[in-house]
């Protein structure tokens, strides 16, 4: 039996936990499927024996961030007796020591991939390029069209996170969209009043927890403004493509966040903000095309090497490099400052951790 780790309330994993359960059943093996708090990753990567299947000594670790470096040091585990397997996504910060220390402890660490491809196995199956699509559509990445079925399967596997996260990953491995269609079929509350300002939206609606999440994700699928936001009965949700930011102003202008949904790079999450103004003031920060982040000297690079993964460029011997530069042309390095476009916060936070660079959000 092969035991698989995922995020608890990431949607993009429980689409890798069922590719994942697809993979290893095809393999004739029994896997299970474990989801844990990403708020207990400390305690969680302090007790991997407990998730360590003990017939076959096998774990596979999905998309699960990192613990500090102390409590990696820390892991007590024989690196000759388990086989553990580690898939990061891009968005899972890892210095050069996480990895040394990591295969000190026989957990082998495999290269950072896109979040729609946190599982192992075979990308090309048509079952999986199917879900891998899907995949990039809530991680908000996929610019492209949308039909009514993707919509209600989306929708669907909300509402199974809710109800029984594990069915959703039975079902995905199946491959039975039908049943994730049929199940996002079902009524959610409609939206009351929408207020469009700019880029960003704003929606009244009567309801709680993830139905919220399934009206802000059915409308943005529709009309593709972020950040998004939606009142309910007694709470705002955030639909947004830079968490890290969003919690900075949440945190900034003292507000308390409740619950968060992980969609790739992106998130829903969950405040108490509910006053007219305050929720008008929290839309507007958040939809600032550009924000500031002012930055120290890498410890684990050079500077030149940092500067290349923000701005591209030529490297040694004149190989070229591609940067986040390439994906999102409107950052730029001014002395200590990196201006840095909204959507590209996630990827360039990411890369300071990954380099060892302090860094501060300015606004």
């Amino acid at each position: 039996m092969v035991t698989i780790v995922v995020p608890k309330n990431s949607l993009t994993d429980v689409i890798n936990a069922g590719l994942t359960f697809r993979y290893y059943t095809r393999k004739k093996e029994k896997p299970r499927v474990h989801f844990v708090d990403e708020m207990k990753r400390e305690q969680f990567w302090g007790e991997l024996q407990k998730y360590v299947d003990q017939k076959d000594k096998s774990l596979t670790i999905l998309d699960f961030p990192l613990p500090s470096e102390g409590k990696l040091k820390s892991i007590d585990l024989d690196p000759y007796e388990y086989s553990i397997l580690y898939i990061p996504s891009e968005f899972i910060a890892i210095t050069p020591q996480d990895r040394r220390i990591l295969l000190e402890k026989g957990i082998a660490p495999m290269p950072q991939r896109n979040i729609s491809k946190c599982f192992p196995g075979d990308y090309a199956g048509e079952v999986e390029k199917r879900w891998m699509e899907i995949s990039k559509l809530i991680s908000l990445e996929d610019k492209g069209s949308t039909n009514a079925r993707t919509i209600s399967a989306i929708s669907g596997i909300i509402k199974a996170m809710e109800k029984d996260p594990l069915l959703a990953v039975e079902k995905i491995a199946d491959n039975n969209m039908d049943f994730l269609e049929e199940l996002g079929k079902e009524s959610i509350p409609k939206i009351s009043k929408h207020i469009s300002k700019g880029s960003c939206d704003l929606l009244f609606a009567e309801g709680k927890k993830l139905a919220l999440v399934q009206i802000a994700f059915s409308h943005f699928l529709k009309h593709r403004k972020i950040p998004l936001g939606i009142r309910g009965d007694d709470e705002l949700v955030v639909l947004t493509d830079s968490p890290t930011f969003t919690h900075h102003i949440f945190n900034d202008c003292k507000f308390k966040t409740r619950y968060q949904m992980r969609l790739g790079k992106g998130a829903a999450v969950f405040t108490d903000a509910m006053d007219d103004a305050n929720v008008g003031m929290l839309i507007g920060k958040l939809s600032q095309k550009y924000v500031l982040i002012k930055i120290g000297a890498p410890q684990f690079v050079v500077e030149k090497t940092l500067i290349r993964r923000f701005l591209g460029g030529k490297g040694p011997e004149g190989r070229i490099y591609r940067g986040i530069k390439n994906e999102y042309p409107g950052i730029e390095i001014r002395k200590r400052l990196v201006r840095t476009p909204r959507g590209a916060i996630e990827k360039v936070i990411d890369t300071l951790k990954e380099t060892g660079t302090k860094y501060e959000i300015m606004a």
